[in-house]
Parts: structure tokens; sequence; C-alpha cells
């Protein structure tokens, strides 16, 4: 049984790599992954985050996923908090015996508009090109086996046809956004609150996807999020809920949960000689699949993210409840000792 897992386990990801994308536990720290409308609304001068992920390693054939993206505000036009955002983002997603990959290159460009002093409405394009390919000489084919004492042959030839190993896709997206953030600081402590919500429809030019000749289009994926953070004024601790809601054609998922911080010191408000550090901590739940513990910790310019996927779904007799380890790493350089305040958003 164990050796026919990863096996099986290959079969299942041909079949419904149709319909998914890749995803990540720590969608808080993808945020080009999530929204191109993203691109450059920060506060700071750029942006860089490193995702990785390792999923199903008890099935023998494991889902492997890095994924990287770059963005920055481009020009920052005379109202503020408006301006243009461009950033450049890649995965690449390996999976199987037979190293089924997914990779892509995506450009973004973004326009954030303040509609009032506490509100904002941002919207964004998203465009590149992708590639799907597989390493079929690790196949068995039927063609192969003599039915001889020989039993099977790797020389002999799997008399396949009409497929491909191989090819690129063009693929574009397009996503919204509207934040409303009340936030006041004093020397006393501070009080912190916003809330943003957007949406984003990736593939919306349907791209083929077969390794046959045949068409079989890659689903539209719709996806809705909704992410908070409250700091309670006068002490060290906020807390940051999120959701995120995905639907693939016949696929749907469910996240949600929420983010504690505790500020580990205070930054200069003036000078900004002394950076603030804090540390997250708290968990998710992936609806009928799993709870997913996380922490991070924040030193300044940089954070850190560590998840790991319990997986509580029908699947966890294979699985021995092991469902993905994922890591996340973030630059954010940083305009000012307020702007230190609000890195993780």
């Amino acid at each position: 049984m164990k050796k026919l897992l990863p096996v099986v386990f290959c079969i299942w990801a041909m079949l419904s790599s149709r319909a998914q994308d890749i995803h990540f536990s720590q969608f808080r720290n993808a945020p080009l992954f999530v929204n191109p409308a993203y691109a450059g609304d920060f506060p700071g001068r750029v942006r860089a985050v490193m995702n990785y992920r390792n999923q199903w390693v008890a099935a023998g054939a494991p889902f492997k996923t890095f994924a990287a993206s770059f963005d920055m505000p481009v020009y920052r036009m005379k109202k503020k908090g408006s301006l243009l955002g461009g950033g450049l983002s890649f995965y690449s997603d390996r999976a199987g015996d037979i190293n089924i990959r997914n990779n892509s290159i995506q450009l973004s460009a973004s326009g954030v508009i303040m509609l009032s002093r506490r509100t904002k409405l941002g919207m964004g394009l998203q465009g590149g090109a992708g590639n799907h390919s597989a390493d079929y000489s690790e196949l068995l084919w039927g063609n192969q086996y003599t039915g001889t004492g020989q039993g099977y042959d790797p020389a002999l030839p799997n008399n396949e046809t009409g497929g491909t190993n191989s090819y690129w896709y063009p693929d574009f997206s397009a996503g919204v956004f509207y934040e409303y953030n009340n936030s006041e600081f004093s020397f006393s402590g501070r009080e912190m609150f916003f809330i943003n919500a957007g949406a984003t429809v990736f593939h919306v030019n349907t791209p083929d996807w077969s390794f046959s000749n045949s068409t079989d289009k890659l689903f539209m994926k719709y996806l809705g999020h909704l992410n908070m953070r409250y700091d309670f004024k006068g002490t060290a601790w906020g807390v940051l809920p999120s959701l995120l809601f995905q639907m693939q054609g016949p696929h749907q998922e469910l996240n949600l949960g929420m983010l504690v911080r505790y500020r580990l010191n205070q930054a200069t408000k003036i000078t900004g000689f002394k950076s603030e550090n804090a540390v997250y901590f708290g968990a998710y739940y992936r609806h009928k699949d799993a709870v997913i513990p996380q922490f991070f910790f924040e030193m300044a310019d940089y954070s850190i993210g560590i998840s790991y996927d319990v997986n509580i779904s029908s699947y966890r007799s294979a699985s021995n409840m092991r469902g993905g380890f994922e890591i996340s790493l973030k630059y954010n350089n940083l305009t000012d000792a307020v702007f230190k305040r609000e890195s993780f958003n």
C-alpha cells in the first residue's frame, strides 16, 4: 500500500491540476498571489517576499511550492496615500514522482486612490505567462512489459502519441480592494483599526491547460478576502482576524482565523533610531481540511513566518495528519518610524 501511494497521488494530481492553483496558508504574507491591486500599497519604499510550502510528505510524492515577489510604489501622487504601484511575482510548483511542474511569472500594476482621509480604493491588473510540464520518463507503460521472463524493459518504446510534456500559456488576472483605516497615535499609546476587503478574478482568459492535443481550459478562480487589525490603545497587544475564500470550478476553499500581536518594544516616533519588534501567534482553519497554527517574528524591516497544516480531513488516515509545512520571509524597506508601526498589514 505504501508503494502505491505515490502512484495514486501522482494520478490524482494530474487529474485535479486542471482546476486548482497553488495556495498558501500564510496568505497575509503572499500579497501579490492574493490581489494584484496590493502592488505597491504598503508603508515603505520596496517590499520583497519569499514563500516555501511542502505538502503531503506522508504520501511519498509531496507538493513543493516556492514563490517570490517584489513590489514598490512607482509614483506617489500629491494626494497623500494615492499611488501607482508595480510588482513582479514568480512561483514554481512541483508534485509527484514524474515532477508535474507549474511555473508562472507575472507583472502587476496597480492604482490606489484616496477617497477620503480614512478610506481608499485600489485596482490592479496582472499579466504574464505560465508553463506546465511533466517528466514522462518516470512513468511505466503497458507496452514496455514484454510478457516474457524479462518482464519490464524500459528500452522499449511506449507507443504513446498525441501529447506534449511541456507548454506555455498566457495568463491574466484583475483585482480590487477597499480599505477603511481609523488609526490614531499618541505618546501614551496608540489605537489602530483598519479593515481591508477585496476580490480578485484569476485566469480571466481561461488559458488552455492540457498535456494532450485536446482543448482543456483552466477554470477562472474567484477569490475574496477580508483582513482586519485592531491594536488596543495603551497596551502592547493587537489582534488581526482574516478570512479568505476561493472558488475555482467545482472546488472551493475557505480559510478563517486570527493572529494575536504583541509588541516587544516601542519604536522612537521622531528619530526612528529604534525600530519596533513584535511577535504574532494564532491559528487558522481551512474548512474540512486543516487546522493551521502560525507564528511570526517581526524585527524592524524584516519578518519571518512559520506555519504547519494539521490535516483533519478524510485523508488523515493516509497523511497521518501531516498536512504541510510553510515558511515565509519578508523584507519591507520602511520610510519612517511611524510606518514601522504599521508594517504587518
